[in-house]
């Protein structure tokens, strides 16, 4: 793949690793659904980015069929499962003509107690393309996008993310109302608000309907820019992850009790 960017020769190379999962799990008869630079590449949406970084394959698998799933999936050749200390995912090293490319399958997009997006809800929302293979539909795509971000928000907001923003929302099938509708059942409207008013204001889309502010905290965020920028990752974390979370409470002793204590 000589003279191919970095980005291109990753679309190509988990282009086929997509098609070979989506082969395999039809001859187990499981679903599977991409997630995030996975749903990018199996819907063509990356031949619209000039370069991203993307460091494996992200899979949700449906919460009755994944430790199955893992269990064959792990036993298969060229598959090695690597440690992941996270409760709701299992990695896996897949050589690919000799490249060791890494897979990442979910039961959980993330830990409910940070947001809500059940995985039952995704796979009946979805759209199936193949025996095996179901996409998140438009508004859920774009939903776990920035939900995703509140786990990474130490990683600070950088320009791909907003326009991923414009790519996910300019999909056929996208409705913002019934975006709107769900966003306020992840338990983080406030979060995912404050995202979409810099979304707005760096897109200069003075038309886009923005719903009234959901709390003081955004609002006040919105207006100051303050932790929005920076490169002190424990700032974002203190200022974003703690009062946005769903249950920084919860959550906190989830991660301690699920990840730390069940090594």
């Amino acid at each position: 793949m000589a003279g191919l960017s970095r980005w291109i020769a990753l679309q190509i190379v988990y282009g086929d690793i997509l098609d070979i999962l989506e082969k395999m799990f039809a001859l187990h008869g499981h679903d599977f659904m991409p997630v995030k630079g996975a749903y990018l590449i199996k819907t063509g949406i990356a031949e619209q980015i000039s370069d991203r970084k993307m460091v494996d394959i992200d899979i949700l698998i449906k919460e009755n069929q994944f430790n199955t799933v893992c269990q064959w999936f792990s036993q298969c050749e060229n598959v090695k499962e690597k440690y992941n200390y996270w409760c709701f995912e299992r990695s896996f090293i897949y050589l690919y003509s000799g490249i060791p490319v890494h897979l990442e399958f979910h039961r959980l997009i993330n830990f409910p107690e940070r947001f809500l997006l059940p995985n039952e809800d995704l796979f009946e929302r979805g759209k199936r393309i193949s025996q095996s293979c179901i996409l998140p539909d438009p508004v859920d795509s774009l939903l776990i996008h920035i939900c995703h971000k509140l786990a990474h928000v130490i990683d600070g907001f950088e320009d791909l993310f907003y326009e991923e923003i414009s790519l996910y929302s300019s999909q056929n099938g996208f409705d913002w109302k019934t975006f709107w509708e769900r966003a306020r059942k992840t338990g983080i409207i406030s979060f995912i608000w404050l995202v979409l008013e810099k979304w707005k204001k760096r897109k200069q889309l003075d038309e886009f309907y923005l719903p009234a502010p959901p709390s003081f905290y955004a609002a006040l965020l919105s207006r100051t820019g303050l932790f929005m920028k920076g490169n002190r990752a424990i700032v974002r974390k203190f200022f974003f992850e703690v009062p946005f979370v769903r249950d920084s409470l919860k959550l906190a002793v989830y991660k301690i009790r699920e990840t730390y204590l069940k090594k």
